[in-house]
């Protein structure tokens, strides 16, 4: 499935702690000159679903990451890797707020 012009994303451990996968996605995407209709034609997930991902409001899941992978060329465990940095991520730095603000942790 990995198109002609693909580019395959950086390797995991170069990606700053947090950062979502779409917005790799969106990275890959466009130095292949893939659209986002186009990459989800491909895949086989609605453009919307491709957005919402791209644009950092869906997460990627175990349905997308292979998808992901054949199309970039990366593999499911790369996407998810990524997804599950990102939670951490989320989940640290929430905490940090209710620890900060006096909250419970």
């Amino acid at each position: 499935m990995v198109h002609s012009n693909h580019a395959k994303p950086p390797d995991i451990d170069t990606i700053p702690y947090g950062v979502h996968p779409g917005q790799i996605v969106r990275a890959c995407l466009r130095t292949a000159h893939l659209t986002q209709a186009t990459a989800a034609d491909l895949i086989g997930i609605s453009r919307r679903t491709l957005n919402r991902i791209i644009a950092g409001h869906l997460r990627v899941t175990a349905q997308t990451a292979p998808a992901l992978g054949a199309l970039l060329s990366s593999g499911p465990r790369y996407w998810m890797q990524l997804q599950l940095n990102n939670d951490l991520w989320r989940q640290e730095h929430r905490a940090r707020r209710g620890h900060q603000s006096g909250g419970g942790g």
